[in-house]
């Protein structure tokens, strides 16, 4: 029975795209008093716009994957580690970071032991993020793999309902949502990493598309997932966050779509009982990548997200990637195409984009104009109209090599950014009051400077992102 009422709601969800643009950017405040974010920190998305204490909010972050994990984990266990680096990320004036709470199964098994501890040490990152001034968009559940393994289940149990993956990613949602939902420090929350790019694979001699270093003992089908099953776990996620912080920017962490991701989507229809299917490597279409991408961002999840490289990997001859054939029947998109296509798409579903991962040139990091390249790329994200970035970069902070090059710029362009008013951070850190907006009546309109709209910019089946390794 549970499995036919998995069906019916995953039937309910894929009937519902594309996701109706007035679902994006309302904030949620629930009945019965739940929402404790009650004052309103954090990234908040109206109409599509990504926005910081009642103004669009334009600017580069970093990714900074290590803060917590690596001293929740034992690898950097002294916390200066950690506070240098948020020290580091303030002095190149980088406003927000994007960080991960986990990576292995691990992690959940010391969770269960000791949740204060681990809810302390979160705190002390958090905190030391506070004390610089730097913001943090926390993944919850970066890995797909792991979460399912530490509770005995399969990977597509994220589909499931009455799952335990399901109901202890509800669980432990609710007990950060509801911890931190007062901090300060914390800006935005992400679901997980690049669940897309596992997503709707499957192989029926069990033998390819599962991870490593995780174990799968006696694989089946259901050791693969589908996207409507992904959908369906960070419906699941992002709704019980909604519950506990009705304001914040709720990112599904999605990378780059493959650009088969709607015909493999489709082809996961067929599946059969033995949860196996047959992939269909078709290249989609421009309507079909919109809609595979509202498909992964249900109505709970206000953002869009993606990731991508931007150089070749393991390449004879390596090179910059600066063409990218998306979709069938149309030339290959040059980079700022390639970012317009996102920003239509996410407009489309009525939703903010967030550019989780770029910067990262693979085996072109050691070339002489990789520091002029990456500036390239920053003005060609900002061309675009996308509001918000982090550059792939750092598991753990350093100011050394082509890294520390790349910081002075993002530090160079983020103070130009504040001095055109777009990245203004004070208020959100309690350093001055928010603007009053004028009192209106009946039938009036306050008169506002800063229009908010919705930001606008102008090979086979691939994807130039992929699970980080540790």
């Amino acid at each position: 029975m549970k499995r036919i009422i998995t069906m019916l709601l995953l039937t309910c969800l894929l009937l519902a795209l594309p996701v109706p643009a007035a679902a994006a950017g309302e904030s949620d405040h629930t009945e019965g008093g739940k929402d404790m974010n009650i004052h309103q920190y954090g990234f908040h998305v109206e109409n599509g716009v990504i926005m910081l204490e009642g103004k669009p909010f334009y600017g580069f972050g970093v990714n900074y994957f290590g803060a917590f994990t690596h001293y929740e984990d034992g690898y950097l266990p002294d916390p200066q580690v950690f506070k240098d680096g948020f020290a580091g990320m303030a002095e190149h004036n980088i406003p927000f970071v994007r960080m991960a709470l986990g990576y292995y199964p691990s992690f959940y098994a010391r969770y269960d032991e000791d949740p204060q501890g681990t809810l302390a040490k979160l705190r002390e990152v958090l905190d030391a993020a506070e004390g610089q001034h730097v913001g943090v968009i926390l993944s919850l559940f970066w890995h797909d793999a792991a979460l399912p393994e530490h509770v005995g289940d399969k990977r597509a149990d994220m589909g499931d309902t009455e799952s335990r993956t399901v109901a202890y990613a509800m669980e432990f949602t609710e007990t950060i949502v509801k911890e931190f939902a007062d901090h300060r420090a914390l800006w935005g929350w992400e679901i997980g990493n690049e669940y897309n790019l596992d997503a709707d694979l499957c192989d029926r001699n069990l033998q390819g598309f599962l991870p490593g270093g995780f174990t799968f003992d006696n694989p089946s089908g259901r050791d693969y997932f589908t996207s409507g099953e992904t959908a369906f776990f960070f419906e699941a996620v992002a709704s019980t966050i909604r519950e506990y912080d009705g304001y914040r920017m709720i990112s599904n962490g999605c990378s780059e779509m493959r650009t088969c991701a709607w015909n493999m989507h489709k082809a996961t229809v067929r599946l059969k009982k033995d949860h196996l299917w047959d992939i269909n490597w078709n290249q989609d279409t421009r309507t079909d990548f919109e809609r595979i991408v509202a498909l992964y961002t249900p109505d709970s999840v206000d953002t869009v997200s993606f990731h991508f490289q931007s150089g070749s990997s393991g390449a004879a001859e390596p090179s910059y990637t600066l063409s990218y054939p998306v979709f069938a029947g149309e030339e290959a998109l040059t980079v700022p195409g390639f970012l317009d296509a996102y920003v239509q798409a996410a407009k489309s579903a009525g939703k903010a984009l967030y550019l989780g991962e770029f910067g990262d040139f693979r085996d072109m990091e050691s070339a002489e104009d990789c520091p002029e390249m990456f500036r390239t790329l920053c003005g060609w994200v900002s061309d675009a109209g996308i509001q918000i970035a982090s550059l792939w970069q750092f598991q753990d902070y350093t100011d050394s090599g082509v890294g520390a090059q790349k910081l002075d710029i993002l530090a160079e362009l983020n103070a130009s950014l504040q001095a055109e008013g777009k990245l203004y951070t004070d208020v959100a850190w309690g350093l001055a009051e928010p603007e009053t907006q004028p009192e209106t009546t009946d039938g009036e309109e306050a008169d506002s400077d800063e229009a908010t709209t919705a930001v606008t910019g102008s090979e086979g089946c691939r994807s130039s992102a992929g699970v980080w390794p540790l």
